[in-house]
């Protein structure tokens, strides 16, 4: 039997010749010799490397064609027999909507400045695709973080890389519409340098999410995982389309408590009174254990950052996206390393001023056991003048 690692090798190889112009029906009689049993999970994070490196879409697709005639015709995710409902067909579902809308603003930008009802269809479109972060962040906190317990860590590094350059094509477009001397001549004149770029992006992201990671996931995945993935998606919303009923995850199991309280260095608290000390804190407390797992967070007031069960026991590197992952890991290693004790930055979030700051903590003998993180939102502490010596009840 082939090892993995030679298969991945050889379609590597394969792809480079690929990429570099060889005739394309020799390379597939390679590749269906050097992978006569490839799977998604086996295949697929590569194919997604390959992108990360900058091959083109074609590539990705004859290399796609290789793999279903090495592993045999597979339905596509949205057809494969799972229910309505199901995380995957609501990822189909949505694929297909922000489709839609590329289409059709598309097919609109040629009209603009002739047309005020093109041009109003134009922006309308560039507004829903706002939704599209509810989509990404679905992967990137639920998807994504069952992939990884999977030892599947790379497919969700660079499809979060990928909605950030999508999100950032948003951003800039949905504040140029707002402005009040916002007109047809100006969308025409963003047409080639941002909004077909994103419309780009966005195709492109749909074919990778429709070909390699939902398969991929549908391969990989257990009950448990879309369960997971499930129970928590309606916290964090949905992209121009709802959820189609049908699917049901399994009951959850209970959790049962302590009941006798704690003692602790200054004092003592039962379960219930740690619980709700925690959900009212004005910070969100999150803590990073010795070897880089989240051991917990806090529910908070008003969390500045989503949230859920599921990030338990993930990898604190994967929990941030990929443009600023590089702060966290320096700041774990400078504390692992005894270089540093804590670290702090703030960011602005609309007319939120988010304070973060790390902490490195150790036992009595000065062993790093963990990172704790606590994020405030400090804007109205900002805004305090003076002294307020009366009563004051918050809103």
């Amino acid at each position: 039997m082939t090892a993995p690692g030679t298969k991945l090798s050889a379609l590597r190889t394969i792809a480079e010749s690929l990429r570099q112009g060889h005739a394309a029906e020799p390379l597939r009689d390679q590749f269906l010799q050097a992978m006569p049993e490839t799977s998604h999970a086996t295949a697929d994070p590569l194919l997604l490397e390959l992108v990360a490196e900058g091959f083109a879409r074609p590539q990705i697709e004859q290399l796609l064609r290789w793999c279903e005639q090495a592993r045999g015709e597979q339905p596509r995710v949205v057809e494969a027999g799972i229910s309505p409902g199901h995380p995957a067909d609501t990822l189909g579902m949505e694929n297909a909507a922000i489709g839609d809308r590329v289409s059709r603003l598309r097919a609109a930008l040629p009209r603009i400045s002739d047309s005020a009802e093109a041009f109003q269809e134009a922006c309308r479109l560039a507004g829903e695709l706002a939704s599209i972060d509810n989509h990404y962040r679905r992967q990137e906190f639920l998807l994504f973080t069952r992939l990884e317990s999977h030892r599947l860590v790379r497919p969700g590094r660079i499809l979060w890389a990928a909605h950030d350059e999508v999100r950032q094509w948003i951003k800039y477009l949905n504040l140029q519409t707002e402005r009040d001397d916002f007109g047809p001549e100006k969308l025409a004149s963003l047409s080639d340098p941002v909004v077909k770029p994103l419309l780009e992006d966005l195709e492109k992201i749909i074919f990778l999410e429709e070909e390699v990671l939902l398969p991929l996931a549908m391969e990989v995945l257990g009950a448990e995982d879309w369960d997971v993935i499930w129970r928590y998606s309606d916290e964090i919303g949905w992209c121009l389309v709802e959820p189609r009923r049908g699917y049901e995850p399994a009951p959850l199991a209970g959790v049962e408590p302590p009941a006798a309280s704690q003692p602790l260095p200054t004092g003592a608290l039962a379960w219930d009174e740690l619980v709700r000390i925690h959900a009212q804190l004005p910070v969100d407390l999150t803590l990073v254990d010795a070897e880089d797992r989240v051991r917990y967070f806090s529910e908070g007031t008003r969390p500045a950052f989503y949230r859920s069960a599921a990030i338990l026991g993930r990898d604190v590197h994967c929990c941030h996206p990929p443009r600023s992952v590089h702060y966290v890991q320096q700041a774990i290693e400078d504390f692992r390393a005894g270089r540093a004790r804590s670290a702090q930055f703030w960011k602005r979030m609309g007319d939120r001023l988010i304070h973060i700051r790390f902490v490195a903590l150790r036992d009595a003998a000065g062993r790093y056991c963990g990172t704790l993180e606590v994020v405030q939102d400090i804007a109205p502490l900002r805004a305090l003048e003076g002294q307020q010596l009366d009563l004051k009840y918050d809103p």
